[in-house]
């Protein structure tokens, strides 16, 4: 938790004592504080995507910061997720929380935006300098040579999170001209990306005006839920009466096993090589590693030298 005038915001998870909640972005693991939370600081995109996926027409939660002295900085993670940044006056001191973010420009949404500050905290997601993405633009290549070759023979089968990973998924898809087929989550996302003007072409069941039929017809490409790919392929396979080939496209790839067909390092997040060119562009006096790898990316932080530890409120109250 961090202290912002008489407030005391939590970041991007439930914790007592806050009387504010930043929630980043809408994927589930940043979105703990939303059952019990009374005021929540969020991106509109995030809180549209947020109500997409719980099924509610409003949150009466989602509050105006703008009196805060509070400012929401792009991350290009996924679509609305935002880095928390602020400015106490009184101590001349500014303080930016990166929430999850990447460096590469993302394939749908704005890039990065990067503003100076005095302490930086830092999600930890690869905090390990060996892990290092390819360029994004390599990765898409692969995925769509990939995806001609076996279309031809069979359909192919995305394992997939419904929410970041898919709409990159159908972005990259829609580029040679391939339409995907996509189960009832991925719609309710897509349709709030839609929403903001981002333009994604898909098929599925759920859409009332959608030629599902007409594209389930031939050879197709369909996206599913990452847990159940291994399980589906057999049973795709009998249903459709043709080969079914499965890929995975994430980060993940470079530090777990996948059974499937192929894999391609498709991240939303930086890597160790991009986070020290944001930190190096944020120029903090002192860095707060943030989140479930936070102590050895401060080890490894300060192996280079940078003034790194690990985030504990009480130890950021006693730097502030």
């Amino acid at each position: 938790m961090i202290a912002v005038n008489n407030e005391i915001i939590s970041l991007d998870k439930k914790e007592n004592g806050a009387t504010i909640d930043f929630i980043s972005h809408a994927h589930t693991d940043h979105m703990s504080a939303l059952a019990s939370s009374k005021n929540i600081i969020s991106s509109n995109q995030t809180m549209e995507l947020i109500m997409a996926r719980i099924q509610a027409k409003k949150l009466n939660a989602h509050i105006d910061f703008s009196e805060l002295g509070i400012e929401l900085l792009n991350s290009g993670h996924i679509l609305g997720a935002s880095q928390l940044f602020y400015y106490d006056g009184q101590k001349n001191l500014s303080v930016l929380y990166s929430g999850d973010f990447q460096m590469q420009r993302p394939f749908i949404g704005r890039r990065i935006e990067i503003k100076n500050a005095d302490i930086l905290i830092i999600d930890s997601t690869y905090p390990d300098p060996r892990i290092k993405f390819e360029e994004k633009d390599m990765t898409k290549k692969k995925i769509q040579d990939w995806v001609l070759e076996k279309i031809e023979t069979g359909n192919v089968f995305f394992g997939s999170y419904s929410l970041g990973r898919a709409q990159d998924i159908i972005r990259i898809l829609n580029e040679i001209g391939i339409v995907p087929a996509v189960n009832k989550q991925t719609c309710a996302m897509n349709r709030v990306y839609k929403s903001f003007g981002e333009d994604l072409s898909y098929v599925s069941v759920y859409e009332e005006d959608s030629n599902y039929n007409e594209i389930m017809d031939g050879n197709f490409v369909g996206i599913v839920e990452l847990g159940r790919l291994s399980s589906l392929k057999t049973e795709l396979a009998k249903a459709y009466k043709k080969r079914a080939y499965t890929a995975v496209a994430s980060g993940l790839v470079k530090t777990i096993e996948f059974n499937s067909d192929a894999v391609f390092e498709l991240s939303n997040h930086a890597d160790f090589e991009q986070s020290i060119k944001y930190i190096e562009m944020v120029a903090p006096k002192k860095i707060f590693t943030y989140g479930a790898n936070k102590g050895i990316f401060a080890k490894n932080l300060a192996k280079l030298g940078y003034n790194a530890s690990p985030f504990e409120s009480s130890e950021f109250a006693k730097f502030k």
